[in-house]
């Protein structure tokens, strides 16, 4: 069949289907190249960016090492050493280019709290919290990387905000007092209470904070003191469980709602006299004896030591709840003023050490010897019914005495003996090992001790028996020498 040629309708039609192609294809490739364009301000790109100078850093090193190396054999002359160099000093300081830009950029102050009182003197006092919250994520090696350059910057110095300048406005008017606080140093994780006098009652306040070149203006919501105790105490952990001889630590925060600058005694009642404590100030890790609230200071945080004994005390049950209270008392009349409750749950250690008086004994076939063990509890709690394993050749059998140890107290010392009544069918003299330990139980715990192994040497026969002809035979031996003596002697 003949095909006929397409007509100027068809063919201008393909045309225009074709051009209509060509621009859709050239509006999605615009759209799709506008979507990854780069943003120098976004954090992210910033992070991709000190990412990829880490990478640029560690690559120019080694091949700036690698230079110094080819330049000391003579490899290489010294302007493609100097060029070496030069690049990788230019790619260090793009690294701390690029830490520095995304560190500025990173969020640092939160407000936390803000809190009125109502002191009896009719003043209005304002108390904010402010908590450092700037960190650097999914970096870890920065630090690292930072220390080889030999720089004395760190991610902690970059994220530490210096000179923070505080006000409390309203309708652009500076309305509490001081009207500037400044704060010389917050370290990352580090919280500061600030605290002003307000000169005009209002329910909303902005705060204004300018820090690293920046001003952050905020409008929060006073919150209204509640009344209750002077100071408010809360623990993390509440409760906790520790082994004798080791430390529990409970991290504590003391709020203040009352008057600042009172001094505070801490108390702990309830826990065993045999348990020793300490309150530690976790940024000094000063021993701590009186709390006290400084001026603009209403957050206080400080560590609670509880020290076990290294053995279960009498009266103490092990694996049981202890149940304490920490008393916060005005230092002038005793007078309580605030409190948390704590638990301690103790957890004996289990230990058990075997020691033999000799490692190597000796014996005969007919006369195997005995031997002499010790049993020691090394352990922090008693054990009972402490049992033996011993395992040595084929078909012997052995006898220990006590056959089980019925309870042996901390750091107490039973002594026992393990005597072998059969050899069974193996008769033969030589050297043989017995492994022997012993094992108990703690609670659901299986406590065992190393396995120690018993060198014992047989001789063929009775052993009493060949002493016995021994000591005849020398007996016969001396009383022929003195008969021919004596003979000789006559003649």
């Amino acid at each position: 069949m003949r095909l006929r040629p397409a007509s100027r309708f068809q063919q201008g039609m393909f045309f225009s289907v074709f051009l209509a192609s060509m621009v859709l294809g050239l509006i999605l490739t615009s759209v799709s190249s506008a979507q990854i364009i780069y943003n120098p301000n976004d954090e992210r790109f910033k992070q991709l960016a000190l990412e990829k100078a880490v990478w640029t850093f560690k690559d120019e090193r080694e091949k700036f090492h690698l230079a110094m190396d080819l330049a000391s054999r003579d490899l290489i002359s010294d302007r493609e050493l100097k060029s070496s160099e030069r690049t990788y000093r230019v790619a260090e300081v793009e690294l701390k280019q690029a830490l520095l830009a995304l560190s500025q950029e990173a969020p640092h102050l939160v407000i936390e709290r803000v809190v009125r009182h109502l002191e009896p003197d009719g003043k209005t006092i304002v108390k904010i919290l402010f908590h450092n919250a700037g960190k650097l994520t999914g970096n870890r090696q920065i630090d690292e990387v930072l220390s080889e350059t030999g720089s004395e910057i760190s991610t902690a110095d970059l994220f530490t905000l210096r000179n923070i300048y505080v006000s409390l406005i309203d309708s652009n008017t500076i309305i509490a007092l001081p009207y500037e606080h400044r704060v010389e140093q917050l370290s990352p994780g580090d919280s500061v209470t600030l605290e002003y006098t307000l000169m005009r009652d209002v329910d909303a306040v902005t705060i204004s904070a300018s820090y690293s070149g920046r001003v952050d203006k905020k409008r929060v919501l006073i919150q209204q003191g509640i009344a209750g105790p002077d100071v408010l105490v809360s623990a993390r952990p509440r409760a906790q469980e520790s082994e004798f001889g080791t430390i529990a630590g409970y991290n504590l925060q003391f709020d203040c709602s009352g008057t600042q600058g009172e001094i505070y005694d801490l108390l702990l009642v309830g826990l065993p006299e045999q348990f020793t404590y300490r309150f530690v100030d976790p940024k000094t890790n000063a021993y701590v004896r009186k709390l006290i609230f400084p001026a603009a200071t209403w957050v206080h945080q400080l560590r609670l030591e509880v020290s076990l004994p290294d053995r279960c005390p009498e009266g103490i049950v092990p694996d049981s709840v202890i149940q304490f209270d920490l008393h916060v008392a005005d230092n002038q009349d005793g007078r309580a003023v605030g409190g948390a409750s704590l638990e301690l749950i103790p957890h004996g250690r289990g230990e058990l050490t075997l020691n033999a008086v000799n490692w190597s004994v000796e014996g005969s076939v007919g006369d195997p010897p005995t031997i002499k063990l010790e049993v020691r509890n090394s352990g922090s709690v008693a054990l009972q019914d402490i049992r033996w394993f011993v395992d040595g050749p084929s078909g012997w059998e052995f006898e220990t005495d006590p056959p089980i140890i019925t309870l042996i107290e901390s750091g107490d010392i039973v002594t026992a003996e393990i005597e072998v009544t059969s050899l069974g069918t193996s008769s033969a003299a030589g050297i043989f090992e017995i492994d022997i330990r012993v094992g108990s139980s703690l609670g659901a715990r299986r406590i065992e001790s190393e396995s120690k192994t018993i060198r014992m040497r047989l001789e063929g026969g009775n052993r009493t028996f060949n002493t016995i002809i021994i000591t005849l035979l020398a007996v016969v031996l001396i009383g022929a020498v003195v008969v021919v003596t004596f003979r000789l002697s006559r003649r």
